[in-house]
C-alpha cells in the first residue's frame, strides 16, 4: 500500500519522509486555506465523483503542496481539488509537503506548473487559461527562473510550437 496510506501515518507518527527525501506530514483540512489567487475552478460533477469515490477507497494518493501562513494555517499551491475531494469523501487529514521559505513568485510558478502538468488547456476557459499563463509569467519573471520561456514570450516567439489549430501534439522522434 502507498506510503501516504493512514497505516503508515498515524496519530502517533504524523510525518514519513518519501522516497525522495521529501518530508509528507498529515495536515488537518481546517488547517488549510486555498492559494490566494488560484486562477482554476474547482472540479465539479463526474471529474469530482469520481475523484471522491476514488480518495474513499484508496486515500489521497498525492500529496498537496502547501507553504505554512502567518497565521499558523497552510496555504494550497497544489491540491485544491484533492482537498475539496477528501472533505467531501469524509477525511479530516491529507498528506502533504510544506514547502519551506519560499516566495510568492515560487508559490504562483508551483501553483501554475502543478495545474498546467494535470489539466488539458482544452478544459480550461480562455479567461482562466490566460490568467494563469499571466500569473506564470510575472512569476518566472520575478523569480528568476525559466528565463528562456520568458524570452521567447516577450520576444513574441512560441517556444511550445503550438499549434493554434491543431487538434492533439505532434510525436517527434529524437
Amino acid at each position: 500500500e502507498s506510503v501516504f496510506g493512514d497505516e503508515n501515518i498515524g496519530p502517533e507518527n504524523d510525518t514519513v519522509t518519501d522516497n525522495e527525501g521529501s518530508r509528507i506530514t498529515k495536515l488537518s483540512i481546517d488547517e488549510l486555506v486555498p492559494f490566494t489567487e488560484h486562477p482554476f475552478r474547482l472540479y465539479t460533477g463526474k471529474k469530482l465523483d469520481d475523484m471522491v469515490e476514488s480518495i474513499k477507497e484508496n486515500g489521497v494518493m498525492t500529496p498537496l503542496i502547501v507553504r505554512k501562513k502567518e497565521d499558523g494555517k497552510y496555504e494550497i499551491l497544489s491540491g485544491h481539488n484533492r482537498t475539496n475531494a477528501a472533505k467531501l469523501a469524509g477525511l479530516e487529514k491529507v498528506p502533504a509537503i510544506i514547502k519551506e521559505d519560499i516566495s510568492d513568485a515560487e508559490a504562483k510558478i508551483i501553483v501554475t506548473d502543478t495545474n498546467f502538468m494535470q489539466r488539458s488547456i482544452a478544459d480550461m476557459l480562455p479567461s482562466e487559461l490566460a490568467k494563469s499563463l499571466k500569473m506564470q509569467l510575472e512569476a518566472c519573471k520575478e523569480a528568476k527562473q525559466k528565463q528562456a520561456l520568458v524570452n521567447d514570450v516577450e520576444n513574441g516567439e512560441n517556444p511550445h510550437e503550438i499549434n493554434e489549430k491543431a487538434t492533439s501534439a505532434e510525436f517527434r522522434k529524437s
